[in-house]
């Protein structure tokens, strides 16, 4: 299991390194490596979680409903395999093209956040591909959605972007950010409680002030 959490500094911007194809499938492989052992994580079943409590997910084959009772440990276990695989895809990106921007979220020299965006300048708004945070991470995903949005402004689209979720859980996640579900989901920080207006960009109002570990 990675380190990453000691000894840290504090910074008042997160540390967000662009890439180039190539250096980003490397930096994919490091996360990779970073994720050894945290399948092997025991999660004890409390917090009011009872395990027979019903978990519903899509059979998007069949378009039917499939009730699955889910323990706290079998939800952490399939979280740890999407993370995996999405890190797997990652590491196979190529040499990269001039219509995505490949972006690493970095604490203490090891990758917790990484993600894929590029210029549907045809519709609108931004799009990020990809987009995976390590499951030992705090708000990586809120701070990758963040420069998301502030590159969203500097393209001209005012904040606006869209992604697609990799299951309800994500769906969750992203929905408590700001994002609404119209076929993917979608952002319009100028329309969402949840952002501020600070300059030229948006931040998330709830992280307004925060320090970030570096």
């Amino acid at each position: 299991m990675d380190g990453f959490g000691l000894n840290l500094r504090w910074v008042t911007e997160p540390p967000i390194i662009l890439h180039t194809g190539v250096q980003f499938a490397l930096r994919a492989k490091k996360m990779l490596e970073d994720l050894a052992g945290w399948d092997e994580v025991q999660i004890p079943e409390e917090d009011g979680y009872r395990p027979d409590k019903l978990d519903f997910i899509t059979n998007i084959d069949s378009r039917d409903w499939k009730i699955v009772k889910r323990t706290h440990q079998e939800r952490w276990n399939l979280r740890i395999k999407a993370t995996v695989d999405l890190v797997e895809d990652m590491c196979n990106v190529g040499e990269g093209d001039n219509d995505h921007l490949y972006i690493e979220y970095r604490v203490s020299g090891g990758p917790v956040g990484l993600m894929v965006m590029s210029n549907a300048n045809t519709l609108g708004h931004c799009s990020i591909s990809l987009l995976v945070t390590h499951p030992g991470s705090d708000n990586a995903g809120g701070v990758l959605i963040e420069f998301a949005v502030k590159q969203a402004v500097d393209w001209g689209f005012n904040g606006k972007i869209t992604l697609y979720p990799n299951d309800d859980e994500c769906m969750r996640a992203y929905e408590a950010l700001g994002f609404d579900y119209q076929g993917s989901m979608f952002l319009d920080p100028s329309k969402s409680g949840k952002w501020t207006k600070v300059g030229k960009t948006w931040k998330l109002t709830s992280q307004l002030g925060k320090l970030y570990r570096a």
